[in-house]
């Protein structure tokens, strides 16, 4: 999968300013938000990313977070990317903290697309050599230049 066919470059930031996991997701959905211009609510967006977050967290291990909820409080899929080589604590599996953060929302009913992605996502990101590149890019270009050469 070319993960950047789901995630324009401007949907990528480099660094976080949230220290925990709800004021990571909080910055997340900002983002989101102001980036991809799909947001119609950003409350309702968190409320549907944090509700998912409860029920187990999206912290997957291996330095990486998929936070993600399903919500009309978008107008279609939507995805980005922020990356914070310091990492921070997800209640990962592995217990290691996130350093990639990817948030992810569709609207209910656009479940094909929104769980091909996620299922994508995760086989692109098994790549140990492009999970660990992209915790160290220090540039957007960098980043996006890694994630196009995942197809």
């Amino acid at each position: 999968m070319n993960i950047s066919r789901y995630l324009p470059k401007n949907c990528i930031k480099i660094g976080l300013a949230a220290e925990d996991k709800e004021s990571v997701i909080l910055e997340l959905v900002g983002f989101a938000a102001f980036a991809t211009g799909m947001v119609r609510n950003e409350r309702k967006l968190l409320q549907a990313v944090m509700e998912r977050e409860r029920k187990a967290s999206t912290g997957i291990g291996m330095g990486i977070a998929i936070p993600h909820g399903r919500t009309f409080a978008v107008r279609d899929f939507l995805m980005v990317l922020c990356i914070e080589n310091r990492g921070r604590d997800f209640e990962a599996l592995d217990n290691q903290p996130a350093q990639l953060f990817f948030l992810m929302s569709a609207p209910p009913d656009n479940d094909t697309k929104y769980l091909r992605v996620i299922r994508e996502l995760g086989e692109s990101l098994r790549d140990e050599e492009l999970r660990e590149k992209l915790k160290q890019a220090e540039t957007v270009d960098e980043a996006y230049f890694l994630l196009k050469g995942t197809g």
